[in-house]
């Protein structure tokens, strides 16, 4: 029979997966606070019959995660309080944060309003509102710790912030640019990382290894077109950059 278990890493910040399966897994979903999704993944790691250890980076920090296959489900509730930064395509880079300091979301209308020449009412074409935009202010203890940051969040491409305090505030974004900023409070050492980003939808594109061989290569497409259509050129297929796949 197969079975999956679910336990939190060290720092309560992630759920670590064991699947032992019997049959074919061709997906793991994820049920959180956040919706239903399929867990992402390395290419190439499903479908597969044998055993799998993994750890889920983008599981939420907000109440039950449950996690299904078939045949077997497993749950679990993480029980830190600190927020993540997740690089949802090279997890390795994700990085907890003290702090938020300042929020601001915006959402711009995408209706228009037409002002016609000796009509006091205008034409309105209504549309909805786009996705948040703003800007996150991280509280960060040193300099050198707000360089670190800054640049995970360039080598991620996508961030992920989640934390359990605020239903709904989790999101996906890109970042627009950063400024990073003394602490203006008395006395402190800190620093602040002021991000502006812009939320996007959750990416798709399957988890980019830090160790990449062209042993990866071969597990990972099906043929020589597949390399071809996801890599702009050897130079971005030799660092695994799939730059503007998301």
């Amino acid at each position: 029979m197969t079975t999956l278990t679910a336990s939190p890493n060290e720092a309560g910040t992630a759920v670590v997966l064991t699947l032992t399966p019997t049959e074919s897994i061709t997906t793991i979903t994820r049920t959180d606070a956040n919706g239903t999704t399929a867990v992402r993944l390395p290419a190439g790691t499903l479908p597969r019959t044998d055993p799998l250890t993994y750890t889920d980076w983008e599981s939420s920090l907000s109440g039950l995660v449950t996690y299904n296959v078939t045949g077997a489900s497993a749950s679990i509730t993480l029980w830190s309080e600190i927020p993540v930064l997740v690089a949802p395509l090279r997890p390795a880079l994700s990085q907890t944060i003290d702090m938020l300091v300042d929020y601001g979301a915006s959402r711009t209308g995408l209706g228009t309003i037409h002002q016609v020449v000796d009509r006091p009412d205008p034409l309105v074409a209504l549309g909805r509102l786009a996705s948040r935009a703003g800007s996150l202010g991280i509280w960060i203890p040193s300099y050198a710790a707000g360089r670190s940051l800054e640049d995970m969040i360039d080598r991620a491409g996508v961030v992920f912030y989640k934390q359990r305090e605020h239903a709904g505030l989790d999101m996906y974004f890109t970042v627009s640019g950063t400024d990073l900023t003394r602490d203006s409070s008395e006395g402190s050492e800190a620093w602040i990382l002021n991000v502006q980003y812009q939320e996007i939808t959750r990416p798709t594109s399957p988890i980019n290894e830090t160790a990449w061989t062209f042993a990866n290569v071969s597990t990972s497409f099906a043929s020589f077109a597949n390399v071809t259509a996801n890599y702009d050129d050897f130079e971005l297929l030799s660092i695994n950059d799939q730059t503007g796949v998301i």
